[in-house]
């Protein structure tokens, strides 16, 4: 069982059946050549969206219209050595002290 599994099978167990039945639509969805953007982009925009990142990953580029292997790497300037990245991380650990101990984490 790979980690989406255990995560919607736990998740089924509290009561989130819908999003584990939504998943698997969706999967099969993706699995299936041609895609069926239509039915796909009705998952997209109803209840929940997408639900989970790792199913956003594989859905996004079919939704959009990329091959995502011809995509070359990303070769845009260096973030490390960006004018404002010092401060950024100074703002972001500030308000990362401020969130609740129930919101760090998840």
């Amino acid at each position: 069982m790979d980690e989406l599994e255990e995560e919607l099978s736990l998740r089924a167990s509290t009561g989130f059946h819908w999003q584990r039945s939504k998943v698997r639509e969706v999967l099969s969805l993706l699995q299936r050549d041609p895609v069926d953007i239509q039915a796909l982009r009705q998952h997209a925009t109803s209840r929940g969206g997408l639900l989970y990142a790792r199913v956003r990953k594989k859905a996004w580029p079919k939704l959009l219209g990329v091959n995502v292997h011809s995509l070359k790497d990303y070769q845009g300037p260096s973030l490390s050595t960006h004018k404002d990245r010092a401060q950024v991380m100074l703002d972001v650990n500030r308000c990362g002290k401020r969130l609740p101990k129930s919101a760090v984490g998840e």
